[in-house]
């Protein structure tokens, strides 16, 4: 894995523990971590242990443990955040390492119709993560 690590790469830094992240599930090849920029409350980024770019790019193991992750977190977050569904989508092109976003989608908010996203102004939230560490025992954000 270290050969595979690129410069500057903070996910590359929070795998490597050298960068702090809010960890929710990790197994071997992949973990979760909430997203220090959150569309919503509990969004988080499920990425690949190894610096690869495209998610196509995994080996098929690295793909299934990605996969599998997302899903899990997923789970807990339709258990603990209760919202309508939670979008996923894969990305790499601003930070090229593999990610994938889950983001807890709730009525109201304005891509829950044909929008993504990224089209949407972010209004100022606070992040997940300041949440989670002003609130360590609320039930809600734990996963």
């Amino acid at each position: 894995m270290a050969e595979e690590k690129q410069m500057n790469c903070i996910f590359c830094d929070i795998v490597a523990g050298r960068a702090v992240s809010h960890k929710i599930y990790e197994d071997e090849l992949s973990l979760c971590i909430l997203d220090i920029n959150p569309f919503s409350r509990g969004h988080c980024l499920a990425i690949p242990k190894r610096h690869v770019p495209w998610w196509h790019e995994l080996t098929e193991e690295e793909n299934a443990s990605l996969f599998r992750v997302a899903k899990v977190v997923a789970e807990k977050m339709m258990r603990s955040l209760e919202p309508d569904f939670v979008c996923m989508y894969a990305r790499g092109r601003r930070i090229p390492h593999t990610h994938i976003f889950l983001v807890p989608t709730y009525k109201g908010e304005c891509w829950t119709g044909s929008s993504t996203p990224w089209s949407c102004s972010r209004s100022p939230r606070r992040s997940s993560w300041s949440y989670v560490k002003e609130n360590p025992r609320k039930k809600r954000l734990r996963f």
